[in-house]
């Protein structure tokens, strides 16, 4: 499915306390929004993986997305090596989004910063040529806001 937007966060939950406003207003000119989760949240301090895919899955409902998935990477544990950014650059191939949104590079919670730079690099990997993979690199101009977090400044990264 081709989206226009495929906002992606750590935490199911970082999305919707980050960008939902963004997210309503783009789906209300028309544009096609998905989120995508990286982990399941296990290690959160309120609720359980249960828990939060029903929010999740509310959520989603609420904003009218199109999509809603999640990667499953180990909540405080993934790591930006091949082996996630090669998972992550797969959905963004599915997804192929003209913008992607993604946690910031810097933030006070470490899974983040560390997923905000796990996203800038597989959103560069996924436009390479040479990375040869099941579904084809994504051809278009994807550009990517760093905008999901508690305190940061919001910026464009082409």
């Amino acid at each position: 499915m081709k989206l226009d937007i495929l906002a992606i966060g750590v935490h199911p939950d970082d999305v919707e306390l980050g960008c939902s406003g963004t997210i309503l207003n783009e789906i209300k000119v028309g544009k096609k929004v998905g989120i995508l989760d990286l982990t399941q949240g296990e290690l959160g301090t309120r609720g359980t993986i249960e828990t939060r895919y029903s929010e999740a899955a509310a959520a989603a409902k609420v904003l009218g997305v199109h999509m809603r998935d999640n990667l499953k990477m180990r909540d405080g544990f993934f790591r930006n090596d091949e082996e996630h950014k090669m998972q992550l650059i797969q959905a963004i191939r599915t997804y192929q989004p003209e913008i992607v949104i993604a946690n910031i590079l810097d933030d006070r919670h470490p899974d983040h910063g560390r997923a905000g730079h796990l996203i800038a690099d597989a959103c560069f990997l996924s436009g390479l040529i040479k990375m040869r993979m099941e579904i084809h690199r994504h051809a278009g101009g994807l550009n990517m806001c760093c905008t999901i977090c508690r305190t940061g400044i919001m910026s464009l990264i082409s």
